[in-house]
């Protein structure tokens, strides 16, 4: 992180998922007595953290030294109210500039049946607790934080977004979100934040 800053990386981007809060609480030390507006920082709704036994934790075998803790999935209103307080705290900050929904997708919820009762959760009580955030100045943009770019459209046309996370679905080698999804954006003012663009290295 030191090394990132003193290179002139000022954009930080975390999630409540990135090792079960521990992102977040790693970014606070090093954010603390830093200039707030010297840097822009984004987290992700759309999952809590409850405490859990260390065998019943998210991500084992996937997540290493993280906090027994497992994600419950909670798209609604109060479940992103919950989830921004709790990265404030984790983070040590008085406010985040982008909150991402995060994952709303097949490849998180399994299916494209699960991940359409995901995006109607959100977009019948989430989305209006993130379009008060931000008319409120609480937080200066949202958007999504998602694995796939028709399911990033989806959302596109159905809300007043600011700007999407695509993770790894515009890359070197795969650029099928520039059929629809990346002109929409363009038309309509979206911003985009590529996350992966190599795949990993590939």
């Amino acid at each position: 992180l030191e090394t990132a800053w003193a290179t002139g990386c000022r954009y930080y981007d975390t999630a409540p998922l990135y090792g079960l809060g521990l992102s977040e609480t790693r970014l606070n030390p090093f954010l603390r007595g830093r200039k707030r507006d010297d840097y822009v920082l984004s987290s992700k709704v759309g999952r809590i953290l409850r405490v859990a036994p260390p065998d019943q934790r998210t991500g084992i075998g996937k997540f290493f030294e993280t906090p027994s803790r497992r994600e419950v999935y909670d798209y609604s209103y109060d479940g992103v109210m919950r989830s921004f307080e709790a990265s404030l705290e984790r983070l040590g900050v008085d406010r985040i500039d982008i909150l991402f929904v995060h994952d709303v997708d097949i490849f998180t919820h399994g299916s494209k049946e699960a991940s359409d009762a995901r995006i109607e959760e959100f977009m019948s009580s989430g989305y209006y607790g993130l379009l008060s955030l931000r008319d409120q100045g609480v937080i200066k943009a949202f958007g999504g934080g998602i694995n796939e770019w028709q399911v990033a459209q989806t959302l596109a046309e159905r809300g007043d977004f600011d700007l999407f996370l695509l993770a790894g679905r515009y890359t070197l080698l795969e650029q099928e979100a520039l059929q629809s999804f990346l002109p929409l954006c363009q038309k309509r003012g979206i911003g985009i934040v590529l996350g992966g663009p190599y795949n990993s290295g590939v």
